[in-house]
């Protein structure tokens, strides 16, 4: 656990009390506990139920798996137009299906990919692009509050050691609490293989802080 002294001020209060104020920074490592990437299918062509029955059996297939979860799923299907002479032509639709796919298990997303990429090429249509982003291990929303919650408590329990530790009379008159984060970047694959390699990504450590602000009043 990292502890960080940033800011300290003392404030007149009366003439026999005053307020201490500073700021201390809280860490903690925590290992991420689900991998997560975004796949995107897209397709154009003249026909809208051509187009519509291609991405539904690519949602069928991604909805059937048990293995992983599925988020933030996005569908739409957009006209294409060329201009020459300030005339309009039609040119095809663009259907784009995607989601953020999400589980725990390196092996599932691996079976995953590698079944979704089979889907695609069984469809055997030129013009269907598959875009699978980079692979990586992130911190879940229930482990991110787990550590934060017990950043908090214990913040809580240093600064209250330490107003009983001080040479003088001081109470807890308040304290702030803002939280920092680590993220991981991702990385957008265009070209994908008929197949990939069985790839788990190394888990690294993820840093995790708050940095609250005390005021003591002290007599």
């Amino acid at each position: 656990m990292l502890k960080k002294l940033t800011l300290c001020t003392i404030l007149p209060f009366s003439l026999y009390s005053y307020e201490l104020n500073f700021s201390k920074k809280f860490s903690q490592t925590i290992n991420p506990d689900i991998l997560t990437t975004r796949v995107i299918a897209t397709i154009e062509n003249k026909d809208e139920d051509f187009i519509t029955n291609k991405l539904e059996y690519i949602n069928d297939y991604i909805k059937e798996k048990e293995e992983i979860k599925y988020q933030d799923g996005n569908f739409n299907l957009t006209p294409l137009y060329s201009y020459n002479n300030n005339k309009r032509n039609f040119i095809a639709y663009k259907g784009n299906l995607s989601y953020n796919i999400i589980t725990k298990d390196a092996n599932n997303m691996n079976q995953f990919i590698n079944e979704l990429i089979e889907v695609k090429n069984k469809l055997n249509t030129n013009n269907l692009k598959l875009n699978i982003s980079s692979v990586n291990w992130k911190v879940s929303d229930n482990l991110n509050s787990t550590a934060l919650d017990s950043l908090r408590l214990n913040a809580i329990n240093w600064i209250s050691l330490y107003s009983k530790n001080l040479h003088k009379s001081c109470i807890i008159k308040k304290i702030s609490i803002g939280t920092n984060h680590n993220y991981y970047p991702r990385i957008i694959t265009n070209n994908i293989s008929r197949t990939i390699p069985k790839i788990t990504p190394t888990k690294s450590v993820q840093t995790i802080s708050i940095n609250p602000n005390f005021t003591l009043e002290c007599r």
